[in-house]
């Protein structure tokens, strides 16, 4: 049974498609690819923006190239929010095989938080149980120094 999508789901549709372009050709193989493109991001932000941690995640075909990129969270100085829920939300929609996610430390400090250990455990679980995994989590403080859960062996691919 064919069904139509509402207007309003197909311009949301459109609008995640178009935050993927011009990189969705790009490979996301290592971890200094997923901190470059974060730090690309956030230059384009303005100053107060930049003062903020941004949470995004990169959505990944099965030879690791990029089907998306959606900001999932802005939060505050310190803080940001970050559930499952809308994390995988996308990545379902988009029947992505793996996934990254990076965020920043406006602080310009990279050790992971105790809060970002647990979030990237939760997710680890959460994306075993429906076969879609977290290949990293990274944290970019000041250009050029980043964190890779993988680079620090917490997370095994």
């Amino acid at each position: 049974m064919l069904v139509s999508l509402p207007r309003k789901k197909i311009a949301e549709i459109e609008r995640m498609q178009e935050k993927v372009y011009p990189y969705n050709q790009l490979q996301l193989s290592k971890p200094e690819t997923v901190a470059n493109l974060f730090f690309d991001y956030l230059e384009n932000l303005g100053p107060i923006e930049r003062e903020k941690e941004h949470l995004v995640v990169f959505g990944l075909s099965t030879d690791l190239k990029i089907k998306f990129m959606d900001v999932v969270s802005v939060g505050i100085l310190n803080s940001s929010l970050a559930h499952p829920r809308e994390i995988f939300r996308p990545l379902i929609f988009f029947g992505c095989d793996s996934f990254i996610i990076a965020h920043n430390h406006p602080s310009g400090n990279i050790e992971p938080s105790n809060g970002d250990d647990d979030v990237t455990k939760q997710l680890l679980s959460a994306g075993k149980i429906i076969s879609i995994n977290l290949l990293d989590s990274i944290i970019v403080g000041k250009k050029p120094f980043y964190y890779s859960y993988c680079d620090a062996g917490k997370i095994l691919i």
